[in-house]
């Protein structure tokens, strides 16, 4: 089997041998394409016929490992057990952890807390008493500029 590699299709960076396309499960504002970990190791295990001890070392040495190297432009690689598993997610990412309820993991490549945008939407919107649209701009004008990785999930 090949290394991981990375194409680049449509402006957007994409794992390539292997595709990993059945994880995919959306993109952040800026066009990054967002992956499910586990989703991954489930392709892995279903079309390359491995284990999951051998899935799980081939993603963390082949393609989380290399994912850095193409600094912002690297793909999400989204651990979403992290979204029930808070104190993990404070144990393993330095950030804070902001809107709780609207945590939809922790980016494996840039170790940061990743909010699912509907969630965080509808949270926003609740907390201060906003309609959608406001909730929206403050997310995109606010939130996001001060570096909360939003997801559109799919």
């Amino acid at each position: 089997m090949k290394r991981s590699m990375f194409m680049e299709k449509g402006g957007q960076i994409y794992f390539d041998e292997p595709s990993y396309e059945e994880a995919l499960i959306g993109e952040t504002d800026d066009g990054k394409v967002v992956y499910d970990y586990y989703g991954m190791i489930e392709s892995l295990m279903k079309n390359e016929e491995m284990s999951d001890e051998e899935a799980t070392d081939f993603i963390s040495y082949n393609t989380i490992r290399f994912a850095p190297y193409l600094k912002d432009r690297a793909p999400l690689v989204v651990d979403q057990s992290y979204a029930t598993d808070l104190d993990g997610l404070k144990e393993n990412c330095e950030q804070e952890v902001r809107y709780p309820e609207a945590v939809l993991g922790l980016d494996l490549v840039q170790t940061k807390v990743v909010y699912d945008y509907d969630k965080l939407l509808k949270l926003v919107e609740k907390e201060n008493d906003w309609n959608e649209d406001t909730a929206r701009d403050y997310i995109i004008e606010t939130l996001i500029e001060e570096g909360l990785v939003v997801v559109f999930v799919d």
